[in-house]
């Protein structure tokens, strides 16, 4: 068996058995922490990520109009309209999220309760535990 195929196979699994272990019990404890962090956390981290991404369209937006005036002043023309190029767009971006959240404000918090009644059936549904292990033999 130890030359054919399958049974390198069962050797390569045998020799790294304690990797396996350890795989499963750290998958195990990462899927207990994440469910249970979402479910206590869900609404704010789907809120703050909303945040997020409103903040880095207008700091990319901010950081190239800055980007403009010093190339401006270095007298480099190209790196310049580059700049305001990015920055252009970048702020159009930002006025269209921003004007998406404010359109969609129901839909989105809507989305966002969803999110949170989610995570909070994935802590009530103990099976779900035992995902990781089970997809490691999938």
């Amino acid at each position: 068996m130890g030359n054919s195929s399958s049974g390198a196979y069962f050797k390569d699994l045998y020799l790294s058995s304690t990797s396996i272990y350890i795989s499963f019990a750290t998958g195990f404890i990462w899927s207990i922490i994440v469910i249970y962090f979402l479910s206590l956390f869900a609404e704010w981290v789907a809120w703050g990520m909303v945040f997020v991404v409103q903040i880095g369209f207008i700091g990319v937006t901010l950081m190239s109009l800055k980007m403009y005036s010093k190339y401006k002043e270095d007298g480099d023309s190209e790196n310049a309209n580059a700049a305001i190029g990015i920055g252009g767009l970048f702020g159009i971006l930002s006025l269209i999220f921003a004007c998406m959240i404010y359109c969609g404000y129901n839909q989105l918090k809507t989305a966002i309760d969803v999110l949170d009644a989610s995570a909070d059936f994935l802590a009530g549904t103990k099976r779900i535990f035992l995902v990781p292990v089970v997809y490691f033999f999938v």
